[in-house]
């Protein structure tokens, strides 16, 4: 499972820069794109709060990390889930939190893991989509690329 894991976030950090370069490098300023790129980087960093069993605190979901600010948080939220990975010894193992709503649930580390990675996918869907309806060509994040 270590293995796999570090698979599936060594991909969504290479498919997060691939949009965050585009997004960059084209000077994209459609709060939508933004507010979704922001949101995988700052899910990703609530998730590994809870993890580490840390306060959340408040929090507005879809707010705007700064452009120029998401390379550096998307890295740091990466190295965050490698280090996690590195170290964790059983992925069946059960977290314990609390959602946006403070209602309590529990989810093996695998189940919170493979959720993290394939909510990024999902809104990286949802960026490709906006991408094209203002004109641009999205940058390719298909896994198999990834994998090629």
């Amino acid at each position: 499972m270590k293995d796999h894991h570090h698979t599936m976030f060594a991909y969504d950090y290479w498919a997060c820069n691939r949009m965050i370069d585009c997004i960059l490098d084209n000077d994209i300023i459609d709060d939508r794109i933004l507010s979704l790129i922001s949101h995988i980087i700052w899910a990703q960093g609530v998730w590994m709060k809870r993890i580490k069993k840390e306060e959340v605190g408040a929090y507005t979901p879809f707010n705007i990390i700064p452009p120029q600010e998401l390379k550096e948080q998307a890295a740091q939220t990466h190295e965050d889930y490698k280090t996690f990975i590195e170290l964790a010894e059983d992925f069946s193992a059960v977290l314990e939190y609390k959602n946006s709503r403070g209602e309590a649930w529990q989810n093996t580390y695998n189940d919170v893991l493979t959720h993290v990675a394939n909510h990024g996918t999902y809104h990286r869907g949802q960026i490709a989509s906006r991408l094209k309806e203002i004109g641009m060509v999205p940058p390719v994040t298909d896994y198999i690329a990834f994998r090629r």
